[in-house]
């Protein structure tokens, strides 16, 4: 929950009033995804628009929202100032979104009120993605420096204070997910940019040896 709420710039408890779809000829229903007309009943992050329209393309990770229906809405802004949603399927939502509950919204609450650590976690993996143990990462931040050791089912996780960190891999690894934010580099890169974590924030990290090339 806590990587989901933080990676997506508008979380909402949102109505949908009206949807649109529009249209590609190149695909086998003609539908390249949707428009949702929204109310936003209350933001916990983002906007305090009153009305906010907000897209879903129709692939895998579509959103499909009913109209007069209650949701709490997770979305990213585009770069032309609109928004885009869509489902975590093996996460909090589903493809048909998520239901307003009182227990999400307290979850959420909780969140953003939080006074603890942040967290950095993840997996490693060898040439055949299997998990793997032993990999040791450096963790850097003002005043603030360890390291981190993959245990024996080959995760990793680290509490640290809020603030901006910078994750330094061994040579022999590369990132293949990266979601501190939402915003992934360059498939296999081994760099990490810095990141601000707030309270309660997670940084996620999968990693992988390096394949030779």
């Amino acid at each position: 929950m806590c990587n989901i709420l933080f990676s997506n710039d508008l979380v909402i408890h949102a109505k949908v009033v009206k949807t649109e779809i529009f249209k590609d000829k190149d695909d086998p229903d003609g539908i390249a995804g949707w428009l949702y007309h929204i109310n936003v009943l209350k933001a916990y992050r983002g906007t305090t628009e009153k009305k906010v329209i907000m897209r879903s393309d129709n692939t895998t990770a579509r959103l499909l929202l009913k109209p007069g229906k209650e949701y709490i809405v997770f979305a990213s802004r585009l770069p032309d100032a609109t928004y885009e949603a869509v489902n975590y399927c093996g996460g909090i939502q589903g493809a048909e979104g998520e239901p307003f509950s009182n227990l999400l919204e307290a979850q959420i609450q909780n969140l953003l009120k939080s006074s603890g650590p942040s967290f950095i976690e993840g997996e490693v993996r060898d040439k055949d993605f299997k998990l793997t143990t032993g990999a040791v990462l450096t963790v850097t931040g003002k005043d603030f420096s360890e390291q981190v050791t993959a245990d024996k089912h080959g995760f990793f996780n680290l509490k640290v204070p809020p603030g901006t960190y910078k994750v330094t891999l061994p040579k022999n690894l590369e990132v293949t997910i990266y979601s501190p934010n939402g915003h992934n580099p360059e498939p296999h890169s081994d760099k990490i940019p810095p990141n601000i974590l707030v309270s309660g924030q997670c940084m996620q990290l999968q990693l992988q040896e390096k394949q030779d090339r």
